[in-house]
């Protein structure tokens, strides 16, 4: 939100803060953990235009954090004063905070992803390598044992910045409100998000933030009743958006371009992660471009509602709903999810894995016209008899193949194939593909749409083909 609006809502906001404890306003340059302590607790602190650099900040109960268009708090150091050591760039006298951690599962090609510090030129991160003898255009390496940082790209004209801090507002603090501000550089690991840190507060509520380029998570929702809407939550190193139980709302926001800091997908990465949570609704957002799932719900996920979202162009499954169960999907889109990845049943724009009492209802789905893709589909492996695929009901959805490879729908099983459990339901969805036959999977192999329907499922249904 920018401009004429922006200046509207923070003087509303500013306005609804006057019956509270009180309003301090804060510049570039200020402490703002110093203005937190000497204030009570309820006080609103009203964030200037322009950059609060190097701030990690515990809050009391019900602070809120008001910015003006263009407040950032940026967790880098800005650097100058390279000395040429061997043909590189080198930045002495660099140690690292001592409240970074180093977690995480990386990556053969990237190594050092569970090490949160990044180099940053002009903004963007260059990638991290374990030995300096691997340094060259576009890579650093951080010396840990002698507080070095090598770098082969020139930095003459650039601003250069080394992620330090390692979270920009966190702590357990209840009731915190944080709007219209931009969240950017923290060196927060995996699992921890720029915004929220471990996430142990509770009922933190989000509004227009903007929050980029962090290493890890940029928000660790709070554990009951978070609020995160309106918002621009983009190019996070692990993932966007994490919660690790309670409740909340996700509303309205924009999650994209995550997940470049090498992290193994197969631990976790993407756009936004549940875990262990219940009753949650997530509306309305555009979820685009993450190097992995769009949205994953996982380990007893349940009680949620996904609705009115748009998935695009995400490079695994656009949902994807693992070992959790009672949850919705309807009048959501997808298109082109997976469609450089998928094979077998993975990364469906759809993908239900070992969960139960799922609905999928009314999804407009259309695949990559060249590569194709999977559109829903049902995955039963060994994760023991508790979390059998079973009691799921996909209804109504309109699934388009134009191109490529791929199953529109089906069933797969590298675990007891021969039983897929009665009470699975594929009925009235609507398929539109190149070719009306070998296009669903049913359970280890390629059918027909007839053959599918012998199976017992889409007894309802339609099919016909792209012109």
């Amino acid at each position: 939100m920018k401009g004429f609006f922006a200046a509207v809502l923070t003087a509303s906001l500013l306005a609804a803060a006057s019956a509270r404890a009180a309003t301090v306003t804060l510049h570039p340059g200020d402490d703002i953990q110093a203005a937190v302590d000497a204030n009570p607790q309820g006080t609103t602190f009203h964030l200037a235009a322009g950059i609060y650099r190097l701030q990690s900040i515990t809050p009391k109960r019900t602070d809120w954090f008001i910015g003006d268009s263009g407040a950032i708090l940026n967790g880098a150091k800005l650097l100058d004063g390279f000395a040429r050591h061997g043909g590189l760039y080198v930045a002495r006298n660099q140690p690292v905070d001592p409240d970074t951690q180093v977690h995480g599962e990386c990556t053969k090609a990237y190594p050092r992803c569970d090490h949160p510090q990044d180099l940053y030129f002009d903004g963007r991160p260059l990638r991290a390598v374990d030995r300096r003898a691997k340094v060259g255009p576009g890579r650093f390496f951080y010396d840990y044992a002698h507080a070095q940082v090598f770098f082969a790209d020139d930095p003459a004209g650039h601003a250069v910045e080394l992620s330090y801090r390692p979270f920009a507002i966190g702590g357990d603090a209840s009731d915190v409100r944080i709007e219209n501000i931009i969240v950017e550089n923290y060196a927060c690991t995996d699992q921890q998000g720029a915004l929220g840190d471990h996430g142990a507060s509770r009922g933190w509520t989000l509004r227009n933030v903007e929050v980029r380029w962090n290493h890890g998570v940029g928000i660790a929702a709070s554990r009951d009743g978070s609020e995160i809407s309106d918002s621009f939550i983009h190019h996070n190193g692990e993932l966007g958006l994490g919660a690790g139980g309670g409740s909340g709302t996700v509303n309205g926001n924009e999650i994209a371009f995550n997940a470049w800091n090498g992290t193994d997908c197969s631990w976790e990465c993407g756009g936004a992660k549940w875990a262990q949570v219940s009753e949650w609704r997530v509306e309305d957002n555009y979820v685009h471009d993450n190097l992995g799932d769009g949205f994953w719900a996982d380990i007893d996920a349940q009680q949620m509602l996904f609705a009115h979202n748009r998935f695009e162009d995400n490079r695994l499954a656009g949902i994807s709903i693992e070992i959790s169960h009672s949850i919705i999907v309807q009048n959501n889109t997808f298109r082109n999810n997976g469609a450089r990845t998928f094979n077998w049943g993975w990364n469906g724009q759809i993908q239900i894995q070992n969960s139960r009492g799922i609905q999928v209802l009314d999804n407009t789905l259309v695949l990559d016209p060249h590569r194709g893709g999977n559109g829903i589909v049902v995955i039963q492996q060994d994760r023991g008899n508790r979390h059998m695929p079973q009691d799921n009901t996909i209804l109504r959805n309109d699934i388009t193949l134009p191109g490529g490879e791929g199953a529109v729908a089906g069933w797969f099983a590298d675990y007891r194939p021969g039983h897929f459990a009665a009470d699975n339901r594929f009925d009235e969805n609507h398929y539109h593909v190149r070719a009306p036959g070998g296009l669903f999977w049913a359970p280890n192999e390629w059918t027909s749409f007839a053959a599918w329907q012998a199976t017992g499922q889409d007894a309802n249904a339609t099919v016909d083909a792209v012109p």
